[in-house]
């Protein structure tokens, strides 16, 4: 089943929405520290710097918005799940909070 795009406007607005408040409240500040706490703390980072480099090795991309291009796919899915899960859970926790 496909997403209409009604639906995918109302999920966009309720991003935007949750976005700005995040930041109007800094819980955006402190939910990205946390996050890059943990990614250097998973060695995420470090992952992700060797896959760059890498990169530039082998395809000799000197352009920043290429290799942004060709990395970005593989730092997202390197994203450890414990990271993830933890993100949303604070994101959760930041919701529920506003509804009170």
């Amino acid at each position: 089943m496909t997403e209409s795009a009604n639906e995918k406007l109302s999920k966009e607005k309720v991003k935007d929405v949750l976005h700005q408040k995040l930041i109007r409240s800094s819980e955006n500040e402190r939910i990205k520290e946390n996050l890059r706490k943990q990614l250097v703390e998973s060695g995420w980072y470090d992952n992700l710097k060797k896959h760059t480099e890498e990169v530039i090795r082998t395809k000799g991309i000197t352009n920043l918005s290429q290799l942004v291009t060709e990395i970005t796919p593989h730092g997202r899915a390197s994203i450890p799940d414990h990271v993830k899960h933890s993100l949303f859970a604070s994101i959760v926790e930041f919701v529920e909070g506003q509804q009170q």
